[in-house]
Formats: C-alpha cells, structure tokens, sequence
C-alpha cells in the first residue's frame, strides 16, 4: 500500500541481524573505554591511598612512625643532579619524600645545586667559578646542566638549576615533601624562605657544615618552625651518643649518621639504641660513609632491622615497591596471627620445659607480636615471622593428641642431658649433707 513502509525489511531475520551488530558496537566501545576506566581508577585510588606531604613530615616527626625513605636528588637515571624536573619525578615514584641540595648565590639567593657543583654540572662552566656563591641567581639559572649525577665529562641536557622559590611553588602544587640539605650558614635564610611561601609543613632542613655552627642553626631559634635534621660523620661512640642528646633536646626529627663502620654492630648496641626520641638515618649514596653498603633490598632490610627509619636511597622506585611490600607482608602477619593464635585451639601443654613443639611456637607468637607492634619492622623480619608461625602451628596440629597426653616434643639434646644430671646430682648432694646433718638416734 502506497505510504505505508515495506514491512520486509522489519522482520524477524532483520531485527536479529540488527541486535547482532548493536552488541559488536556496543562490545567494541567496552573494549577500547575499558582500558581508559581502569587507568582513571588506578590513578584515583594511588591518588587516594597516597600520603599528603603535610601528614608525611609530621609521620618524619615521629621517631616511632613508620620507616621513610628520601630519593638523593631526583632520579640519577634520567635527569641532572638536582634538576628540578627531576625531583618532581622522583615525587611520582612513590617514595615518601625527596631530597635536594641548596647553596646560596653571589648575590644572596638560592638554587637547587650543590656548593660545588658549578664546576661539575654546568655546560658551560667557568674554571675560575667552581662554586655556586661565585655567580649570581641569574647567571646560574641561564646555563645548562649536564646529564646524570657528576655531570663532568657528560652530555649537555635540556635541563636549567632551578631557584629555591620555583621549587617551592612546584612542589606545594604537587603536594610533595621536601628535605632541602644545606650549609649551616645558609640555614637561617632557607628557613624564613620556607616559612615566606607557606612550606613550613611540607618541607624540612638538613643542616650540614661546621659542627659548631650545624648545632647552633639546629638549637636556636633561626629554623623555628621548619622540621630539623642534622648530620654527623664519626666512629666514635660518645660523640655520636653527645649529637644525639643535642638534637633530641633540640627538637630535630632525625640525625644522618655517616659511619664507615660496615657492619654496625657496634653502633646497634651502644649508638643505634640511644634513638629514642629522634629518627636514624643513613645515606645510602656514599657507599663509604655508609659502611660500605649498597643501596639495595638486602641491606635496606639489615639496615631497618638495626634501627635506622629514614633511608636515603638512589633507588626511589624500587625502595617504594620494599616499603609497599613489607606493607603487605605486615598484613599477612597479621592474618596469620589471628589464625594461628587469636582463633586458633591449642593444646594444653603437659611438659612447660622441655617441649620443643611449645617453645617453638611460643617464640614464634612472641616474635610476631613484637614485629606487629613495631612499625618499623623490616620486610625480611615480618616474611620470617609468618613462616615461623605457620610451621610451629603446622607442627602442633600434627601431634595435638601427643601433645595433651604429654608424649610429644622432648628432644634429647646435651644441654638437657647436662640440665638432668646437674639436677639428680644436685638431689643426691643435698640429700647427702641433710643425712649428715641428721642427728644420730640415741638407744634406750
């Protein structure tokens, strides 16, 4: 009929084809926006699980706070030592916070640059001015840097010294905490710089220099306000443990220790011990003054296992992943805790002493408990602790019937065959004096 639509194309081969190529479209859509959600999800829950750079320095603060860890001067892999571009990258790896040097200029202003790095890491370098106070602000800030962390001998990149305002305002825009490391003599115009832009909470000061006058800058009242942390380089134990005192009076969050001692053992029992009310700290970008340890998982966890709770490390990506991983490793700890002891039914012991299955497992629970209660447990020590736990509960739920009667794990070593002897003999003799001392029955 004329006006009215050919109803052939609308019959029911016609509407499944059509629903067949609506779910293609609508399941190439899902694929290609798919990958986009995700990645805003990831982004937003990083995001979200990331600390503020105000709660970072108060937990930096806090001697009991969680271990820390400070990327030494941005990322040595891809940018110049200190570039600021650098640092901001460093930032998005995850590490806690990043560390940056300031020396002061000619004409009294200050850059992102180690005092002598002018004679090392600009292109275009005078011989005669070796030093950052031998230019200006801008003199400095007009020249490239060179590539990696020593710069000398390497190519020009495309990166400039940043000035020590522009790297506040960058980094109060990406909330990112900052340890600026400078002379004690520059202390005092770093801090009222800090306090000038508003970055007295995100920001902290690592005094370095003269002994004398690092402890003045850190004890008066120049850097009040501002987070403190000072340095020391010594082997000598009462100079170290006398810092120590100084700056935990002085209010400092934390003391660099830079020791040649390589294992610290030492230092664990009579310096390392004595921080009780500031962080340990160690920088892990001088293999010599770091005991000749390297900035890696394996020291990361001998050290943090002896007492030091800020590390400085070269290596901010992979030292975020240990941190985030002894993150895990605590909760597993925790899981296993509460199968293994809080819900978990034991037996009662028959034999207190000489069981091997109880000391096992009770050590393994004390352990446990002290590494739970430790926020600074090292990731090693907690992996360590849930297998213990696990194998002294596997070994209990094997012999649970032995172990009520009080017929299972007695192991006969030579220290309890040693203990038994020495208690029969013990016996035998004091049953011989009392059988001396007995007084002889008189006849009638």
């Amino acid at each position: 009929m004329k006006g009215q639509p050919d109803r052939r194309h609308f019959g029911p081969a016609a509407t499944t084809a059509m629903k067949k190529r609506l779910m293609m479209i609508t399941l190439l859509l899902a694929a290609l926006l798919l990958p986009l959600f995700a990645a805003g999800a990831d982004a937003a829950g990083t995001e979200e699980g990331r600390r503020s750079a105000k709660e970072t320095i108060s937990l930096l603060r806090d001697p009991a706070g969680p271990v820390l860890g400070a990327a030494l001067c941005g990322l040595p892999a891809d940018y110049p030592e200190n570039a600021l571009e650098g640092i901001l990258a460093a930032g998005g790896t995850g590490i806690d916070l990043v560390l940056a040097d300031v020396s002061s200029t000619a004409d009294g202003g200050f850059v992102l640059m180690k005092t002598d790095a002018p004679g090392r890491m600009l292109a275009d370098a005078a011989p005669a001015k070796p030093l950052v106070s031998d230019y200006t602000t801008a003199e400095l800030t007009a020249v490239y840097l060179l590539e990696g962390y020593g710069g000398k001998g390497n190519d020009k990149s495309e990166y400039r010294p940043a000035t020590l305002e522009a790297a506040l305002k960058a980094v109060k825009e990406k909330d990112l905490p900052l340890i600026l490391r400078c002379d004690a003599a520059d202390a005092k115009g770093i801090a009222d710089m800090i306090k000038a832009n508003g970055a007295a909470d995100i920001c902290a000061l690592l005094v370095t220099g003269n002994k004398k006058a690092a402890k003045h800058a850190l004890t008066s009242s120049d850097t009040g306000g501002v987070c403190t942390l000072g340095e020391l380089r010594s082997n000598i134990f009462f100079e170290v443990t006398s810092r120590i005192k100084t700056l935990t009076e002085a209010g400092a969050a934390g003391l660099v220790l830079k020791t040649t001692n390589r294992y610290g053992v030492n230092f664990h029992q009579t310096v390392l011990r004595r921080f009780t009310g500031m962080r340990a700290a160690i920088d892990l970008g001088d293999a010599e003054t770091a005991g000749a340890r390297a900035d890696c998982e394996t020291w990361w966890d001998d050290l943090i296992a002896r007492g030091y709770s800020l590390i400085f490390t070269e290596e901010p990506a992979a030292f975020a992943d240990y941190l985030a991983r002894c993150r895990e490793n605590r909760a597993a700890l925790q899981e296993a805790y509460d199968r293994y002891v809080t819900n978990a039914a034991v037996p009662a012991f028959k034999q207190n002493l000489l069981n091997d299955y109880k000391k096992a497992y009770t050590d393994a629970v004390h352990t446990a408990e002290r590494l739970l209660n430790d926020p600074q447990a090292a990731n090693a020590e907690l992996t360590d602790a849930v297998t213990a736990l696990h194998t002294a509960y596997k070994n209990i739920a094997l012999h649970y019937d032995e172990l009520e009667k009080g017929t299972a794990g007695v192991t006969v070593t030579p220290v309890r065959i040693f203990l038994c002897v020495a208690a029969a003999a013990a016996v035998f003799w004091v049953e011989r004096y009392f059988y001396k001392k007995r007084k002889p029955v008189r006849p009638f």
